[in-house]
């Protein structure tokens, strides 16, 4: 090593000043998942695992660029911390989802608004009927299924909303085709209804094969689709 900048040496675990006069082969020796040969001539990028001071592996993306092809074969090589950058790209990704809940959420409290319109009125005609004792069994019985699937509903609304903006680890599972598309619908109807006067009227199909993925992150591309499709019109 003839030279390395402040960035090279702390990935490396090195002291400032310590790579330089260093062989290669003691971040890259033979015993590594992925030796490194630099005698190979050209330009070059791949994947690699590379040894810090402190004996610990970490996976990098290398790229060597060849300065001359004389007897001093003197090359740069640009290492990437592919740790650091999955890293990155899961902040991105969450901020990215966390501006669309952004949009979301107003289709979202819309959806509310009439389950709870129903709660509410429902306990009205209750009390009502109780004043002047009015109130069956029946209608009791039937006032309690509405306020109860009412609130199954907001549940649903809010925990599709929740899943959506939070869960960031992975759940593989079977799971109904018909389903993730139902909560993308979820968060989704009001907006287009708002913006485009465009109403949904689902077909789903009972024939449709299960299949193995995480319900969330799917219903995430759905979601994200519809979204590009909407910015490629405007």
């Amino acid at each position: 090593v003839t030279a390395a900048n402040e960035a090279a040496e702390a990935l490396l675990g090195c002291n400032p000043g310590e790579l330089i006069g260093r062989s290669y082969t003691v971040f890259w020796p033979e015993s590594a998942p992925s030796p490194i040969d630099l005698s190979l001539d050209g330009q070059r990028s791949h994947k690699a695992e590379i040894q810090r001071g402190d004996g610990r592996f970490i996976p990098v993306n290398l790229t060597i660029f060849p300065l001359d092809a004389g007897a001093n074969r003197q090359q740069i090589i640009t290492i990437t911390n592919l740790d650091t950058v999955q890293r990155l790209n899961d902040a991105l990704s969450h901020a990215q989802r966390l501006a669309g809940v952004g949009i979301l959420t107003a289709g979202v409290a819309h959806e509310l608004v009439t389950p709870i319109g129903i709660i509410t009125n429902t306990c009205g005609n209750v009390r009502a009927e109780l004043e002047d004792d009015s109130l069956g069994k029946d209608d009791l019985m039937r006032y309690v299924e509405m306020v109860e699937q009412s609130i199954w509903r907001c549940m649903r609304i809010v925990g599709v909303l929740r899943d959506y903006t939070f869960d960031d680890l992975q759940h593989m599972a079977v799971t109904e085709v018909n389903a993730i598309i139902g909560d993308a619908m979820v968060l989704l109807r009001h907006q287009f209804r708002s913006e485009f006067r465009i109403e949904f009227e689902l077909e789903l199909s009972d024939s449709l094969k299960s299949i193995v993925c995480d319900h969330n992150q799917m219903t995430l591309v759905v979601v994200a689709n519809n979204r590009l499709e909407r910015i490629g019109q405007l």
